[in-house]
């Protein structure tokens, strides 16, 4: 079984020495055209369509991605 699909929130992710929640928030917004929870949201969608895609029973994927 794979593991759940861990995208952490800006302030775990600006925890990072030097890089700050805010700096995070810009760049995300300046590099991806989106907000970072808009990010990750796309990110679990891609996982979403990757893992059957892959071969996982849906429960399975469904439990990856919590």
């Amino acid at each position: 079984m794979r593991r759940r699909a861990c995208v952490p929130c800006p302030p775990v992710v600006a925890s990072t020495p030097g890089v700050g929640e805010r700096t995070l928030t810009r760049l995300c917004a300046a590099e991806l055209g989106m907000t970072f929870p808009r990010w990750r949201t796309q990110l679990r969608l891609h996982h979403a369509l990757r893992l059957p895609a892959e071969g996982a029973h849906t429960p399975d994927a469904h439990h990856a991605l919590g």
